[in-house]
């Protein structure tokens, strides 16, 4: 059953986000289009759950916090991606920074593996 895609605003706080956002905000005219783009979407959710059963998170709103994630996270590496490419001097030094940080971390993935694999081991023959 698909739940309502209604707004809490005085669940958590007795400030609505609607008070805390700037009117000048830039992500209001995103929330505008988003909200008109989902609206015409409505329909095609609607006939994607079933009728009967305990209501589910609205996917108007699980769409609405990924849309904010993405954009976030893109405002967040904006800045490094600038950063990096006024120090590096071209695209092609930051394309290399970038495959070396990936490498780094996927080395750090397997090390933490290799632990928690000799952690497991250890707290087995403890257990034996």
């Amino acid at each position: 059953m698909r739940g309502d895609d209604r707004q809490q605003a005085g669940m958590w706080s007795y400030i609505s986000p609607e008070q805390r956002v700037p009117a000048d905000h830039p992500l209001r005219p995103v929330r505008a289009m988003v909200d008109t783009i989902l609206a015409e979407l409505s329909p095609a959710f609607a006939q994607l759950y079933s009728p009967i059963g305990r209501p589910s998170i609205p996917p108007e709103k699980l769409l609405r916090a990924l849309l904010l994630q993405v954009l976030l996270h893109a405002l967040y590496l904006f800045p490094l991606v600038f950063l990096l490419v006024r120090d590096a001097g071209s695209l092609g030094d930051v394309l290399a920074s970038i495959v070396e940080i990936t490498q780094l971390a996927s080395r750090f993935r397997e090390t933490q593996r290799i632990i928690k694999d000799a952690l497991l081991r250890l707290w087995g023959m403890g257990r034996a």
